[in-house]
């Protein structure tokens, strides 16, 4: 879609360059809803490296710790068979086997969310590494968070992030005022953002990479 904050950066990008480095850009998303980094990740060492990208950027938001525990039971429930033996060690740990049902999957994998999290950060870390890609991971707030819980969010992250080697961006305030959200949602019971929301996502990230000289 056109409207999109990837489309919208990816034009920006193209008609201003960061550096003469990066004169014609793609982007290219790998992603799909409910993804964490768990399967971002995963994405990026199967597929996304044969692209031969330049750099690898990570967005999240705060539902990233249940996503990431959701990722982890529905690979389970699915038997995914070549699961990372960190991951497959994981789930030894919090005694889960494929016929539990979703519920009590999940309620066992919630004390390992750290781990689980702070393994798929060092994994993009590492990937990142040896295909010489410049990495950031930034967290996205919900168009209904509340700033205090962004906030209270990105710290938490942030530390797991910066621990795994990677740079932490925070791209809280992107869209304004609590009670001026309604301009950059979808409609008011839905928190994904409208075509508004994605071009104030696009300039911000376009800023951050800018002042962080990325791709220089």
């Amino acid at each position: 879609m056109k409207s999109t904050f990837e489309h919208l950066l990816e034009q920006r990008l193209n008609r201003e360059p960061l550096s003469g480095r990066c004169t014609a850009c793609e982007i290219l998303n790998f992603s799909f809803p409910g993804d964490s980094i768990v399967r971002q990740v995963t994405a990026l060492a199967r597929s996304g490296v044969r692209f031969q990208p330049d750099a690898v950027l990570a967005v999240a938001t705060t539902n990233e710790a249940l996503h990431a525990v959701r990722n982890v039971r529905d690979a389970v429930l699915a038997g995914v068979s070549d699961m990372d033996p960190a991951v497959q060690e994981v789930v030894r740990r919090a005694g889960i086997v494929a016929e539990m049902s979703p519920e009590e999957i999940e309620r066992r994998l919630n004390p390992f969310t750290d781990e689980i999290l702070a393994w798929g950060y060092g994994k993009l870390a590492r990937t990142a590494a040896e295909h010489g890609l410049e990495a950031l991971w930034c967290l996205l707030p919900l168009t209904d968070d509340e700033d205090r819980r962004f906030e209270e969010s990105y710290r938490h992250l942030a530390r797991l992030v910066t621990e795994q080697g990677l740079m932490p961006v925070n791209l809280g305030g992107v869209y304004g005022e609590l009670n001026e959200r309604d301009q950059v949602r979808l409609a008011p019971w839905d928190w994904h953002p409208n075509r508004e929301g994605h071009a104030r996502i696009a300039d911000r990230i376009y800023r951050e990479l800018e002042s962080r000289s990325f791709l220089e």
